[in-house]
């Protein structure tokens, strides 16, 4: 029976497409093969009759074809596999365009079966553990998609409510929170109890639809949730080095690593308590502005982009802030990673950013871009009377307080 959710009572669940994609994208083919077994998959699905039926390789961002058949008048088929070890692979109907994701062991004998024509929600794997578990996490994100359904659709229901700003939104955005906490931590604990089965690899890669349900965004994330991901990689990678996704997480963790020494090298030099480094560009009007001559103010400096949506949101924030602001003690400076002059220019003029403005115009090739180790728009950095770098990565919700009490820290230091 389909439940009654109420805004508030809304769980956090995603859509199974976006998770059978996000798995697809994340397996490189290759790798030296071992020592394999004959594998096969079965499937009942009475309503199938007499229709064609695909089985795929996940082995790259594409799906491999590896075999097909035509189910008989009872929705049977078979499938006989010779697999070298562990790898993900997906069954299709050709008729629906819908998948069923497997975590296939060498020598197993999987049966699949389900009643309904929905069966990519709705089916029954034995014989394959690890699949099992996968399709726990297919019923998980099914749920949580009805869920994400209740949400979107009563936001759009009441977007032209008198109560929509002041009582409606607020609630459903305190909702989408709490569902998108809820997951994490389902996730989180799934990884936890399964890090050695590829579907603890698989829940790695889960997606939820972002704040304004217009986009997909990852439930983990390498660089708030390393300490999961480094747990899939240690247990499979001493159990299947050979396996085609255990080597692809295996070689975005060497990336991740490596990225994680470059930041800490840069943000040793532009951290909390470094001496800013010295920023010297144009103006929109060619007037040469240097950071240091700010030098005796708090300076609130912002990395940001016209083309970056969030940087744009923001600006209307700053707009607001800006009149707060003491023009003797603090100083805004926005530092554009814009490419073009005139979108840049019509940007500012939209915003009616009317402090000082600077770019050179190379994207994400400008030096500043290292020097303060920016990795992503909008960066809010707030420095000292002093120079020296109070807080980096201010959210933009904390930017009054921060201001606030880099002030007070440095008359305390005068």
């Amino acid at each position: 029976m389909r439940r009654i959710i109420s805004a508030g009572q809304i769980r956090c669940r995603f859509n199974s497409r976006l998770l059978i994609l996000a798995a697809a994208v994340v397996f490189v083919a290759g790798g030296c093969r071992g020592k394999g077994g004959k594998t096969v998959i079965e499937g009942s699905f009475p309503f199938a009759m007499n229709q064609k039926v695909v089985c795929f390789h996940m082995n790259s961002s594409e799906l491999e074809p590896v075999d097909s058949a035509i189910t008989d008048d009872k929705g049977r088929f078979r499938f006989t596999l010779h697999t070298d070890f562990p790898e993900f692979y997906s069954i299709r109907f050709e008729e629906s365009k819908k998948s069923i994701v497997l975590a296939v062991h060498p020598g197993e004998r999987i049966a699949l079966a389900s009643p309904v024509k929905e069966y990519w929600k709705n089916y029954t794997v034995r014989g394959s553990e690890d699949s099992e578990k996968v399709s726990e996490l297919v019923r998980n994100q099914e749920l949580y998609q009805e869920d994400f359904k209740a949400l979107a659709k009563t936001f759009y229901d009441s977007l032209y409510s008198p109560r929509f700003a002041g009582e409606i939104k607020p609630e459903l955005d305190s909702a989408y929170r709490r569902l998108v906490a809820e997951k994490k931590e389902f996730a989180r604990a799934f990884v936890r109890k399964n890090c050695s089965y590829l579907a603890g690899l698989m829940a790695l890669y889960q997606q939820v639809p972002s704040a304004g349900l217009s986009r997909s965004e990852p439930v983990l994330r390498p660089e708030e949730d390393y300490i999961y991901y480094h747990m899939v990689d240690s247990a499979l990678n001493a159990l299947y080095p050979a396996s085609t996704p255990v080597r692809m997480l295996r070689s975005q963790m060497i990336a991740w690593d490596e990225q994680k020494r470059a930041k800490e090298s840069y943000v040793a030099r532009a951290g909390k308590g470094m001496p800013a480094p010295e920023i010297v560009m144009l103006s929109l009007n060619g007037d040469t502005v240097q950071l240091s001559s700010f030098r005796g103010k708090v300076v609130c400096l912002v990395f940001w982009a016209s083309w970056d949506q969030k940087s744009r949101a923001l600006n209307k924030m700053l707009r607001q802030e800006y009149f707060r602001l003491n023009p003797n003690e603090v100083q805004l400076l926005q530092v554009s990673l814009d490419r073009s002059k005139d979108a840049w220019q019509k940007a500012v003029a939209d915003d009616r950013l009317s402090w000082p403005q600077v770019s050179d115009l190379k994207f994400w090739n400008s030096p500043v871009v290292k020097l303060y180790s920016v990795e992503a728009l909008p960066l809010i950095i707030v420095i000292g009377k002093d120079g020296r770098i109070y807080e980096r990565d201010v959210p933009p919700e904390r930017l009054g307080a921060v201001i606030a009490e880099a002030r007070k820290n440095s008359e305390t230091n005068e």
